[in-house]
């Protein structure tokens, strides 16, 4: 049965199947091989049947956080404390409890026979070989941890430096980058812009002068179009259309002037007063005429004149005899001033 010096012996081995490659890290995917690797080695060195690292639910921890992160980059000085926060399993502790022939014993340290101090009686030591072995065993599997802890930090430490490194020259790069084209690089970006908006008004004019074409064109066509319809017209259609517009604006005019006096308030207000102060005069006028012509038979017309209504029958009389009464009162005075003038030889 061979045996391995330490914990650190059996990692680094498994570590290079799974990194072949020398990337410094696996992904979270290879977790279940490395592991894989690991139970097989010392299987496969101390004929002892396979034990499993991981319990079920540590596995299923395990199972769920590659699924979630396939892709996850776990550092080699990282390993064990990555195993440790995912499951919850202290990786070497566990491999040592599981294989604890597999991994070389320190031998124990002789204990002194003799008390230093001389008491009178012989030194015998009181702990068994067993607990002083376990002490042992426990102080190498700290000193182990305290070692691989010490490499991760300086592995984080030369990480840390290679990427200030790195930083540093791209700094320095992206200055001399920027320098560069704020000294060379300033005057030809604007004689480019120019150039680039020159052409840019250039097409634009030509675009411009284009549509601007077809646009006197097309005024063009229309305007000949224009000239041959109205030559085609006749003067006759267009006095009729004349005509027929003056006809439409007379009765548009008309009904807009009749159509507001006409409406049903402005005809009680106005139309019928006025009509009905116009009949009275027309006939009023008409009774005068008869009065003036002197002739009995209109007076014995209008006597016997038939009216239903008797008010209306005493208009008339009062119109008439009115009108008689004052057409003799001129008559009288007619004749007097003429008798008068014949007497003083005015008149003949």
């Amino acid at each position: 049965m061979d045996q391995i010096a330490s914990f650190t012996e059996l990692f680094d081995q498994v570590w290079l199947q799974v990194d072949s490659d020398n990337k410094d890290f696996i992904y979270a995917s290879e977790l279940p091989q490395f592991l894989s690797l690991l139970n097989d080695k010392i299987t496969r060195d101390t004929g002892i049947p396979k034990r499993d690292i991981l319990d079920p639910s540590s596995d299923m921890k395990l199972q769920g956080f590659i699924k979630e992160q396939q892709y996850f980059k776990i550092l080699k000085n990282s390993m064990i404390r990555t195993i440790m926060n995912i499951t919850g399993i202290d990786l070497q502790s566990q491999l040592i409890d599981l294989y604890p022939s597999y991994f070389t014993i320190v031998d124990t340290i002789p204990m002194p026979t003799v008390s230093p101090i001389r008491l009178g009686k012989p030194y015998s030591p009181s702990l068994p070989k067993s607990v002083e072995s376990k002490n042992l065993k426990t102080l190498q599997y700290e000193n182990n941890s305290l070692i691989l802890e010490i490499e991760e930090k300086n592995h984080m430490i030369r990480q840390l430096k290679d990427s200030l490194i790195e930083l540093e020259g791209k700094y320095t790069y992206l200055e001399n980058e920027l320098k560069y084209y704020k000294n060379n690089t300033h005057s030809k970006f604007n004689q480019l812009h120019s150039e680039v908006d020159n052409e840019e008004k250039d097409f634009l004019l030509l675009e411009l002068k284009k549509i601007l074409q077809e646009q006197n064109v097309l005024i063009e066509k229309a305007k000949k179009n224009n000239k041959s319809r109205l030559k085609s017209q006749t003067l006759p259609s267009l006095s009729k259309l004349q005509q027929q517009r003056n006809f439409n604006d007379i009765c548009f005019s008309c009904k807009d002037f009749f159509g507001y006096y006409l409406s049903q308030e402005n005809f009680l207000n106005y139309i019928l007063p006025i009509t009905i102060l116009i009949l009275l005069i027309c006939f009023y006028k008409f009774l005068n005429c008869l009065s003036l012509s002197g002739n009995v038979e209109n007076e014995s017309i209008i006597n016997h004149i038939e009216v239903d209504s008797s008010p209306i029958k005493r208009l008339f009389n009062y119109l008439f005899i009115k009108e008689k009464v004052r057409d003799s009162e001129m008559f009288e005075d007619n004749s007097s001033k003429l008798a008068y003038d014949r007497l003083i030889g005015i008149i003949d």
